[in-house]
Formats: structure tokens, sequence, C-alpha cells
């Protein structure tokens, strides 16, 4: 696979090459949760995970192999298994219904990352532990109106996400908070 050159103007200088020794990505997941039906309305949800993360894809040159490429391709990447890992977390979750055809439901969610590379590896590849964010809130209230119409509105908080950084400048991409609307039918 030829990597395009980020100037559009410039060829093309990186390929990917194959790996024999490549392994399987291989995830061990834990989960806990629990559901407390507290009345015939209202319930709570509580869960708890961890996973082992092992054998995890990167990308690495291989300065080996940069006199079989054609000209003007230059840098050789493989996908080697070069990082380990665990992510864990938990969410409390609440639902509610408050009137026959109105529903409300709530939710908090943390997320952690910790990656760990393998000597060798570029420490940009645990870059990855901080694309995604570590505590989000949903809230939701659906109301059910006539003629099988229903009427959704969805607010939600994100956290500020470090490692992502599509536009290229230096700031973070900051927490946010959205709202949104449906009507269904």
């Amino acid at each position: 696979l030829t990597l395009p050159n980020a100037s559009t103007t410039l060829a093309p200088t990186s390929r990917i090459l194959a790996n024999p020794a490549l392994q399987a990505e291989e995830t061990w997941a834990y989960e806990l949760g629990h559901r407390v039906q507290a009345t015939a309305n209202f319930s709570v949800d509580t869960a708890l995970f961890f996973n082992r993360l092992h054998n995890l894809r990167v990308t690495q040159v291989n300065p080996a192999l940069a006199p079989t490429l054609p000209a003007p391709l230059t840098t050789a990447l493989q996908f080697v298994n070069g990082m380990d890992g665990e992510a864990y977390g938990g969410e409390l979750a609440a639902h509610w219904m408050v009137a026959e055809g109105w529903r409300l439901s709530g939710a908090y969610t943390l997320f952690k990352l910790d990656l760990h590379r393998a000597s060798g590896i570029g420490a940009s590849a645990e870059a990855a532990e901080r694309q995604d964010p570590q505590q989000q809130v949903y809230v939701r209230s659906s109301f059910d109106l006539p003629a099988n119409v229903q009427l959704d509105v969805i607010g939600r908080w994100v956290d500020r996400i470090s490692g992502f950084n599509p536009t290229g400048r230096s700031e973070e991409h900051t927490s946010e908070l959205q709202s949104h609307s449906f009507i269904s039918y």
C-alpha cells in the first residue's frame, strides 16, 4: 500500500509492506454489571469493565526494506505487534418512566486507556490513549405523541480529547455540550 504525500504536489515517499510475522491482536475482557429495579417505573444500572490488550498493531519504519522500494519511495513501513495495554472504566445509568408515554434516562461513563509500547516503538504510538474522551454524560427525554409519533430530546456532554488533532493546530479538542431533538413516526 503506497501512502500519499501530505502535500498533493509531491510524489509519495512511503509504502506499507506486508509483515508475515504479524500476529492477531488479543483482548481479554471482563465485565460486571448490576440492575436495581427500585420501583416499577425506576431502575438503575451499573457496569464495570476491565480489558487486557495484547499484541496491538502499530506501524514501524523498517530501514532494512527501504532498498526494495521503487523510486521515489524512500520509507518502508510495516505493521508490527508493538503494544500492550489496559482499558477500564464503568457506567452508571438510570431509567425513569415519569408518566404514561414520557421516559427519562441518563448515564455517566468513565473510560481509561493505558498503553505500553515495546522497545523500539516510537512514543507517538501511545498517543491513542488520549484519543477517546475519558468522561461522557448523556440525558434523554422521550415523549410518545398521538398517531405513533415520538419526540426525543437528547443532551450530551463529552470530555476533552487531548490526543485528537485533525486540524494540525496545537490546541486540544475541548469538551463540548450538545443537544439534539428528533421526531419519529
